[in-house]
């Protein structure tokens, strides 16, 4: 019951919000129209071969407008829900999400459509200049796809902290719940694993990379503290804030120590790790001590690359969505902890599939 009055809720909303949208992108490109015929007299006195910067004039008219569908978008279908959280639920991401993927096809065509009636008051029509400007609609209707995405999952977190907000306080008020923090910890899933800074008992993952990777170090090292819901002290990464040893710290011997007893070992490799001697030697010494040790791809670098013991390792790149997604549950799986929803840390896989991409 409380099912389909979900769904009939969310079908009362849609309907007011398409009318909504329907009102704005009926009346989105009625000025570039006006703007283009302006634009047709000018032409007609330069000449045929000026078709193709008239041509990128009205294709930046309609991409200009078609970027404010993003903001739109939000503001009709998403931003309502912010003062409701409790209204946030899984039915209403699926939906959410599914709506977003059907507006930004609609409006892709919507604009690529306008972008060729305009162009063709331009004849003869550059055909190879129109279709560079077609596909770059459709590129950013990805980007803008992507974007909302990331939009629908900060709305999705902001309504679960909601709850568990909620949740501790009707706790805190109970007084007969006893130990009413140690049950709430564990409920949201925090793993505090090392609660003193730098404390090689508590490591959970040591990151070995190189200096020069520092941006893919940092993308892996917030994915992995975000998906798996660690403490920052729970990682070792030397090159990123918040990670790095602890002021004081004898440097050679608290590194030793982290690299050969953390629980996981991820090698960041790339061409610059592995000209690295330091990088070189903190992979022999884990692999000499038998302990997990899981080789990460990024920048380009494949495993036919690798020489040594390394290519009978197996390994998964940053370049893939599906394997970042598979390192993520590895790691818990060896750290014995539950991966978050692959909704919470979807944006961190896309930032570390970005920083990996080879200059």
């Amino acid at each position: 019951m409380r099912n389909e009055q979900e769904a009939e809720d969310i079908a009362t909303f849609e309907r007011i919000a398409d009318l909504k949208f329907t009102n704005f992108a009926d009346r989105l490109y009625n000025n570039e129209t006006v703007k283009t015929n302006e634009l047709v007299e000018k032409y007609s006195n330069e000449g045929i071969a000026s078709a193709g910067k008239y041509v990128n004039k009205v294709s930046d008219l309609v991409l200009t407008k078609f970027r404010t569908i993003e903001a739109m978008f939000e503001e009709i279908y998403i931003r309502p829900f912010e003062s409701t959280p409790e209204k946030v639920t899984k039915t209403l991401e699926t939906w959410l999400r599914s709506k977003a993927s059907a507006v930004v096809d609609q409006q892709v065509a919507a604009s690529q459509g306008q972008t060729r009636f305009l162009s063709f008051k331009f004849q003869p029509v550059p055909q190879q200049r129109l279709t560079s400007r077609l596909v770059q609609l459709r590129d950013e209707g990805q980007s803008m796809h992507q974007r909302l995405n990331h939009s629908i999952t900060a709305l999705i977190l902001t309504a679960e902290q909601h709850g568990k907000s909620r949740e501790r306080e009707r706790l805190l008020e109970d007084s007969t719940t006893p130990d009413v923090v140690p049950i709430l910890e564990a409920k949201e899933g925090i793993q505090a694993m090392g609660t003193q800074q730098g404390s090689p008992e508590g490591l959970a993952i040591f990151i070995s990379h190189s200096s020069e990777d520092q941006p893919i170090a940092a993308a892996l090292t917030e994915l992995l503290k975000n998906a798996l819901g660690l403490a920052p002290e729970a990682i070792r990464c030397t090159s990123v804030d918040g990670h790095r040893l602890s002021v004081g710290a004898k440097t050679d011997e608290r590194l030793k120590h982290e690299l050969l007893n953390s629980r996981s070992f991820i090698a960041l490799l790339t061409e610059h790790s592995l000209n690295s001697t330091w990088v070189l030697f903190e992979l022999g010494a884990r692999w000499g001590a038998d302990r997990h040790l899981a080789p990460v791809f990024a920048a380009g670098l494949t495993a036919d690359q690798l020489r040594g013991p390394l290519p009978g390792i197996s390994g998964l790149s940053c370049d893939s969505d599906n394997q970042i997604h598979q390192l993520v549950n590895d790691i818990a799986e060896v750290l014995g902890v539950e991966a978050r929803k692959p909704h919470f840390y979807s944006n961190y896989v896309s930032a570390l599939m970005r920083a990996s991409q080879k200059p």
